[in-house]
């Protein structure tokens, strides 16, 4: 009997050992499940809205340290222009300057040399600020042409001939002082002869920065009515291949050495590079198509207030 009760005490013992360690032992499904809970983010439980939809001050709150989208926010409203795009560029047409065709009369075009030098030029720049004109060049005369407008009464052009670009006078750089520092323009010939001067050139361009317009004078300054076809092609081609070499740009505008053109028209042909060209009497009204002629008259040396009357008188502007 006691044999008996001792094998019962000892199973009991060993079946509460098993409860036990069954108890202690973790489940390994239920950790994973809880590694997967603890990677989720918590969520935050939605703003509550007041009685007329506004949030509460700590709902707000809530929402704004979460950076989650307020009710505004994620519904958009259906009075508000939907978001914007970048617009599709717009293609315009372009103007075809050999397509233009214009009438205007010729704007006062003065003519001036070296020997005008830097007084004549002061009193003649006070007498334009006097009369309350506009100085222009011949290439913003020629881009007002294509646009299909005709210059004001109150324009003049001013041109200096004869600058070198392998030589150059003081008595130029005065002259054209004298307009650069009243925000004046003009245009300048430049006669194309070589060897090149770089530091001319450099100069060019520095008036150029200020609005001075850098023309051809051509290549040697010689009579282009009397010399071969091809002098003719180096006078004029050659001169605006080294101005477009040098200055980066080519140029618009070429005044024709002393003024002569023949009548058969060989010169004018040769010119086809240029859009406007500058002779020096006549030509008073600009007609037709590019390249557009121009004449200019040369001023009073004695007193500038006649130079001006003289323009308006040739240009038929009014007092």
């Amino acid at each position: 009997m006691k044999k008996h009760t001792s094998i019962l005490l000892l199973l009991s013992m060993l079946l509460s050992a098993c409860q036990a360690t069954m108890e202690i032992a973790p489940d390994p499904q239920l950790q994973t499940q809880t590694a997967v809970a603890a990677s989720l983010p918590t969520q935050t439980p939605p703003p509550t809205p007041t009685s007329d939809g506004a949030l509460l001050p700590e709902a707000v709150s809530a929402v704004e340290t979460s950076g989650a989208a307020t009710p505004d926010e994620a519904t958009p409203d259906p009075t508000e222009a939907p978001p914007t795009t970048e617009a599709a560029p717009t293609i315009t047409a372009t103007i075809d300057p050999s397509d233009v065709e214009v009438s205007c009369r010729t704007p006062m075009s003065l003519m001036l040399h070296s020997a005008f030098g830097a007084e004549r030029m002061a009193a003649l720049a006070d007498e334009i600020e006097v009369q309350n004109l506009r100085t222009i060049t011949y290439h913003e005369l020629y881009q007002m042409l294509i646009s299909g407008r005709c210059p004001a009464e109150d324009v003049i052009l001013v041109s200096i001939d004869d600058l070198g670009s392998n030589w150059l006078r003081y008595d130029f750089q005065e002259m054209i002082r004298v307009f650069t520092e009243r925000n004046m323009v003009l245009t300048v010939g430049v006669v194309t002869k070589g060897p090149q001067n770089e530091a001319n050139w450099e100069y060019f361009r520095e008036i150029a920065s200020l609005g001075i317009e850098i023309a051809s004078h051509s290549m040697n300054h010689y009579d282009l009515t009397i010399i071969t076809d091809e002098a003719l092609e180096e006078e004029v081609s050659g001169s605006y291949r080294i101005i477009c070499d040098n200055m980066g740009t080519c140029p618009d505008t070429f005044i024709i050495p002393f003024g002569r053109v023949d009548e058969d028209g060989r010169v004018i042909e040769a010119l086809n590079e240029y859009k406007m060209l500058v002779g020096i009497q006549g030509w008073l009204e600009i007609s037709g198509k590019p390249p557009f002629l121009l004449g200019r008259i040369p001023p009073d040396n004695d007193n500038q207030q006649t130079t001006i009357a003289q323009l308006k008188a040739t240009y038929s502007v009014s007092e």
